[in-house]
């Protein structure tokens, strides 16, 4: 009986721990089947075997030995020597060997991934993404080429690899040492930024170097600190683009009448060919080659001189036919769709559209911009001229401004025999203005600002030697705008028929003259300007009258945009159709800004620093009669006396 009472007042002592299966220590209502409380001073659990063995669960910060617990600022921390090597903060993230894991997984001093730490660059030991797939990243400190090299892959195969000197391989894991990008594969190519002329243009501050592909000219264009230059490749017989004449020219068309260039396409006119109805010819320069692309006809088969003046930024070209219609004349503007050339537009005269007009006897187009001149024009006085300017508005060219021309008006100035446009200004010749005092001749030189074009201001001829009198100054103009340039427009004008009349030798005709203006958007400074460009200096002078020097012009420039070395250069073609018997000649001009040697700065003022003889025509070519320039690079002459008049015309000169 006693035994049985002794087991029944156990079992009812034991059922509590039966029942509910907490145990507490430090606390009498456990939470959970452990619940250890401390009592202020931190709490630890410690699991030891054979004393020393020691793992520490606690929530105290510098617990001894490592431990398991929290700290202040990390709920979960793993702690090894009083350091928190493994952190998990509220956030979730996870740091190792940091106890302020910024990201989902912060890993301080780095981790290394590397199976038998003789890593040979395959992606066995490599840092990989997403089970299977194959993207790793991999370091190679093997030995050898390419030791301490780091290795990118995907698909378990090395697509780029950055070495220890710094060479980046693409389609490569060995790139060249003399590369710093080394690219290899035999299925793709390389593909550089791709946009429009405009957009190329548009970018502000190009770095030196900088390289784009040209959507609209179709080739890669590079920024060489100056200008933008197209980079295509020609053998030096290609770029010399020696005399060229169409395959069904023919006799008396004076191909090369007129001549146009805009980088990589050019234009040249043949008015006299089908009996005067005229013929124009596109070129296309294509691997260093110049080829001809198109023959363009006017739309109506009478004789109208269609090619007298031309003039081409590309996809527009521009041809003037001063002959149509008994000389009151037109314009026809062209397309270019991406395959051929389509008409747009076929301008008359806006107003007072009679006889002897001679509208579109120049013409020329630059950006949103169209001039057109018409040297026979009476509206203000007999053949006084006027220049006619038109607005691309997104969609269609429209007429916007007439220009009169020098004031006050005089009959016979005819203003408008030669034009030019180039961003803002435009550059018109009226080389009999005065005619008086032997047809000196003027230029107009206009802004466009507020939606139109200004009043216009002259550009005199320089005062010349004594015994040189200017003639037909402005019978032939040129304009260059370079943007970010101290002197950001240039301006060559011709005087072809100035003539010599010194003591001993008097009355020698037609020797001509060159000029060159520099200046701004906003005009020029009258006393420090412009020079005269001499032809001939100290030579027997009646044997180059009628050289027509002058008779075509063309000029662009270089410069930084303030005054330190080497300053603006100046580059200036002129021709001399008239030289040698109408053989023709073409000439350099080079002039620069002046500079301190010691300082390195410029010091206002110009030098002809070089004249030079480009090429000679032959026969009776008059190798000069039309000339074109862009960028100082690019160029395009006419010799259309060439062949018994078929004409020709050479590009690179």
């Amino acid at each position: 009986m006693r035994k049985t009472i002794l087991l029944f007042v156990a079992c009812v002592a034991y059922q509590p721990f039966l029942i509910a299966q907490n145990v507490g220590i430090g606390t009498t209502t456990p939470a959970s089947r452990l619940h250890v409380r401390g009592t202020g001073g931190g709490t630890q659990i410690i699991l030891e075997e054979n004393a020393g063995s020691v793992l520490r669960i606690s929530n105290e910060a510098n617990a001894a030995g490592p431990y398991i617990g929290t700290t202040s600022n990390h709920p979960f921390s793993f702690v090894t020597n009083n350091a928190v090597r493994l952190s998990l903060t509220a956030a979730g993230n996870l740091g190792i060997g940091t106890n302020a894991p910024q990201k989902m997984l912060s890993v301080a001093g780095g981790a290394v991934v590397d199976q038998t730490n003789s890593n040979t660059g395959t992606s066995t030991n490599t840092l990989t993404f997403g089970s299977q797939s194959g993207e790793g990243i991999g370091s190679k400190r093997t030995a050898g080429p390419n030791q301490f090299s780091l290795d990118f892959y995907t698909n378990n195969q090395q697509r780029l690899t950055i070495t220890n000197s710094g060479s980046i391989g693409i389609g490569t894991n060995t790139p060249h040492a003399s590369s710093i990008l080394d690219i290899n594969s035999t299925t793709a190519g390389f593909t550089i930024p791709r946009m429009l002329k405009t957009q190329r243009e548009a970018i502000s501050n190009p770095q030196t170097g900088l390289m784009v592909f040209d959507l609209t000219y179709k080739t890669i264009f590079v920024y060489d600190g100056l200008n933008w230059m197209p980079l295509v490749p020609g053998s030096a017989e290609g770029l010399s683009g020696g005399p060229q004449s169409p395959a069904d020219n023919t006799s008396g068309s004076q191909f090369g009448y007129s001549t146009a260039i805009d980088s990589l396409w050019a234009i040249a006119g043949a008015p006299a060919q089908n009996s005067s109805v005229g013929a124009v010819y596109i070129y296309q320069r294509n691997n260093g080659i110049w080829v001809e692309t198109a023959k363009i006809l006017p739309d109506d088969a009478t004789p109208q001189l269609f090619g007298a003046s031309v003039s081409i930024d590309y996809p527009y070209a521009v041809v003037g036919a001063p002959g149509h219609n008994t000389y009151s004349g037109c314009v026809y503007v062209f397309f270019h769709n991406g395959s051929s050339w389509l008409q747009v537009n076929k301008f008359f005269k806006p107003t007072n559209n009679v006889p002897l007009n001679y509208f579109g006897n120049s013409v020329d187009i630059s950006g949103l911009h169209l001039v057109v001149g018409c040297p026979g024009a009476d509206d203000v006085a007999s053949n006084a001229g006027a220049v006619y300017t038109y607005r691309f508005n997104g969609s269609n060219w429209l007429f916007q401004n007439t220009l009169n021309g020098p004031q006050p008006t005089n009959a016979n100035a005819a203003f408008g025999t030669s034009v030019a446009v180039a961003g803002t200004n435009i550059v018109a010749g009226a080389p009999g203005y005065l005619a008086s005092a032997n047809r000196t001749g003027t230029v107009m030189f206009y802004l466009f600002s507020g939606g139109g074009w200004n009043s216009g201001t002259p550009l005199a001829p320089l005062s010349q030697k004594q015994g040189i009198i200017t003639k037909d100054y402005g019978a032939a103009v040129d304009i260059h705008h370079q943007p970010g340039s101290l002197y950001n427009v240039t301006v060559a004008v011709g005087a072809p028929s100035t003539f010599y009349d010194f003591s001993n030798v008097s009355d020698i005709q037609n020797i001509g003259a060159l000029f060159a203006f520099w200046g701004t958007t906003n005009g020029f400074d009258p006393d420090n300007s412009g020079i005269e460009i001499p032809f001939v200096e100290d030579v027997n002078y009646p044997q180059y009258e009628n050289s027509r020097y002058g008779a075509a012009v063309a000029i662009s420039h270089t410069g930084t945009g303030n005054n330190s070395y080497p300053g603006t250069v100046i580059t200036v073609h002129a021709g001399a159709p008239g030289l040698n018997n109408n053989k023709g000649r073409i000439y350099q001009h080079t002039i620069q800004s002046n500079f301190d040697l010691s300082s390195g700065l410029a010091t206002g003022g110009f030098n002809l620093s070089n004249n030079s003889t480009i090429v000679n025509g032959s026969g009776n070519s008059k190798l000069g009669s039309a000339l074109d320039m862009f960028d100082r690079f690019f160029s395009i002459a006419g010799s259309p006396g060439s062949s018994v008049n078929k004409g020709n015309i050479i590009f690179e000169y």
